[in-house]
């Protein structure tokens, strides 16, 4: 039966939540050394303990957790990770795995001027071909949601500026998969009231 999320009472003293993880800090290390590899980069997490955990029955227990961990340098961080277990596969899938604080207005600006040059690089091939210039300047993130997916999925309302200095709104959808060092535009187009007043 799918059920809604559960507190996991004394989860500094219970083992098997703080071996998913420790699972979810080395497969996100896994991750990150398949990037560095191409980019040559040495930014691995040390596991400290999960501090705080939730778990939800779906095709398996899903479990959500706050985690502390150790940058390359020493410093203490949290993380929030989603971990999928499935035991009569014998199956840990990490979902999601990310800062605590990914929802930073300054990573939720970063976020918007991502989805504006996607949009404009998009623009760039369809306007070699048909010889227009209209690409936009973005301004702000005026509105923002998250969900948890595998990664992170934004939801963002974008101001932006038109070739000929209009203001208009644009809706936009971003996905996030920090432990693959992936960003993807999934929709953008003008929002149903587009010019600002």
């Amino acid at each position: 039966m799918v059920g809604g999320k559960t507190e996991i009472a004394d989860v500094r003293t219970n083992r098997e939540v703080q071996e998913l993880g420790r699972f979810a800090v080395e497969e996100f290390n896994r991750g990150l050394k398949q990037w560095e590899n191409k980019n040559g980069r040495e930014h691995e997490l040390k596991f400290s303990e999960v501090v705080e955990a939730q778990q939800q029955v779906v095709s398996g227990m899903k479990y959500y957790l706050k985690i502390s961990a150790t940058t390359h340098n020493g410093v203490g961080k949290m993380f929030t990770s989603v971990v999928v277990v499935k035991p009569w596969l014998h199956s840990k899938q990490l979902l999601h795995f990310a800062p605590a604080s990914t929802s930073t207005m300054e990573e939720v600006q970063e976020l918007g001027r991502f989805a504006v040059e996607e949009f404009n690089r998009g623009l760039k091939q369809w306007e070699n071909k048909n010889g227009r210039e209209h690409e936009l300047k973005f301004s702000e993130v005026v509105e923002a949601q998250q969900q948890v997916v595998s990664g992170m999925k934004y939801y963002l309302k974008i101001s932006a500026t038109t070739h000929n200095g209009v203001g208009k709104m644009f809706t936009s959808v971003v996905v996030v998969k920090p432990w693959l060092h992936s960003k993807q535009l999934l929709h953008f187009a003008p929002a149903s009231t587009s010019t600002m007043e």
